[in-house]
């Protein structure tokens, strides 16, 4: 099965003036329902389009809404950065919209128009359903316990291209899967990628950063341990381990009692493990919830405390002890400390803690600005 990619290179040489209507084929390379995410980036828009204006052009191939980054929090009708995501209600309405696209240089362009005036040619960029997964087909079979979690990855960046960029900055890449939106299929922007050994599965560790270079831009993407849904603790070979120790020196499977035995040691204490925040979710670093919804203790006032401040006056720092310990609870109890922290303190700057592996958070200093 061909993708969107190589059938526009396909077009792209098939006459002089390198332009041609893209035909039916593209229906037909890819037979069955679910061709297209029904979210399409488009680009190069002029700079005062307006949503609705895009809404109303794209309503000719079927239903749809438009949205870019941000764009509650903004509460502009103008995509700020000259692009937009066009959400369909049918993936069929982007198997229309594509063959109704010219093929540009191995791009895919529309006339946007406003009414029946002509404003500017823009691109258009489907995604393949089938870009989502790259294997190599002869591999052995895979092993999570070599595998990484790649964040920042380029939405339209597919899974070959990004296995591409491994195999020749790391080598030994046998699965690339991207993450998606459960509604949309549309990338999230981040990657699983199955290494065939060890050495590879450490080198990428080891690297935390590698650039990935397209036409468009070039950008930082990060790596990062994948978490196993089910992993055997790797120091007794007994129990269910519930953490994974991102450190380089470590990068082991531990249960609750061999985490606290391994990591007393000096030069280790200042790991911090990778968990589940509960059963059934999503595997998260703990130290993310606890930086998102910090414990705190609420009978703190800040405005009658002897705390040390700062010697930087500019910033008015004040360095309040507030040594105590809170069970992990669920999320939305984290969220209500959270908001009540920050409207009793009104947080400017992270807030500084530790964690202990039986599931309490430690609150030695909170830092903040009095306002």
């Amino acid at each position: 099965m061909r993708t969107i990619a190589q059938l526009k290179n396909i077009w792209s040489n098939d006459s002089s003036d390198n332009q041609v209507s893209v035909p039916d084929l593209v229906l037909q390379s890819f037979p069955g329902n679910g061709i297209f995410s029904r979210k399409v980036f488009v680009g190069g828009l002029p700079p005062d389009v307006t949503a609705n204006s895009l809404s109303l052009f794209f309503e000719q191939f079927g239903a749809n809404t438009v949205d870019w980054p941000h764009r509650k929090c903004t509460g502009s009708d103008i995509p700020p950065n000259g692009y937009a995501f066009v959400v369909f209600m049918s993936d069929r309405s982007v198997e229309y919209l594509v063959s109704r696209c010219i093929c540009k240089q191995g791009k895919l362009n529309i006339l946007l128009k406003n009414g029946k005036k002509e404003v500017k040619v823009v691109q258009v960029r489907p995604w393949a359903l089938s870009d989502q997964v790259y294997r190599v087909t002869d591999a052995k079979p895979l092993s999570d316990r070599f595998s990484v979690f790649i964040g920042g990855v380029p939405r339209t960046t597919t899974a070959s291209e990004l296995a591409m960029l491994l195999q020749q900055t790391i080598g030994d890449v046998v699965y690339v899967s991207l993450e998606v939106d459960a509604e949309t299929k549309y990338p999230k922007g981040a990657a699983q990628v199955v290494f065939n050994n060890r050495e590879s599965y450490l080198t990428a560790i080891a690297m935390r950063l590698i650039t990935l270079t397209t036409i468009d831009q070039v950008k930082e993407i990060e790596i990062k341990p994948y978490l196993m849904d089910f992993a055997q603790c790797e120091m007794c070979n007994l129990a269910d381990a519930r953490y994974l120790c991102p450190e380089l020196c470590c990068l082991m499977y531990m249960c609750e009692p061999c985490w606290t035995e391994v990591h007393k040691q000096r030069g280790l204490l200042h790991h911090r493990p990778m968990t589940k925040a509960k059963p059934g979710s999503p595997m998260r670093n703990i130290s993310n919830y606890v930086t998102a919804f910090p414990f705190f203790n609420p009978s703190l006032d800040h405005h009658n405390h002897s705390g040390l401040r700062s010697t930087n006056q500019q910033q008015q720092l004040c360095h309040c002890k507030a040594f105590s310990q809170y069970r992990v609870s669920s999320i939305s109890s984290l969220q209500t400390l959270f908001k009540l922290f920050c409207r009793d303190f009104r947080i400017r700057r992270k807030i500084r803690f530790l964690i202990n592996v039986s599931g309490y958070i430690y609150v030695p200093e909170l830092l903040y600005r009095c306002d």
